[in-house]
């Protein structure tokens, strides 16, 4: 999963409208920097930033 915020903001994403697609996932991986995104029920995006995301089930 892509996920970019342009903003000069950090922004929390509310991850329910990707439910059908999130289905059978409870974490990720962001893949450039490693860090884990333990819960996929919100997700704070760093201001001008684009994070791939692999879904960990």
């Amino acid at each position: 999963m892509v996920m970019m915020n342009s903003n000069k903001d950090s922004k929390t994403v509310d991850m329910v409208r990707f439910a059908e697609r999130l289905n059978g996932f409870s974490s990720a991986t962001e893949v450039t920097t490693g860090a884990t995104v333990a819960d996929l029920k919100s997700v704070q995006i760093p201001a001008r930033t684009a994070w791939v995301l692999e879904l960990k089930k």
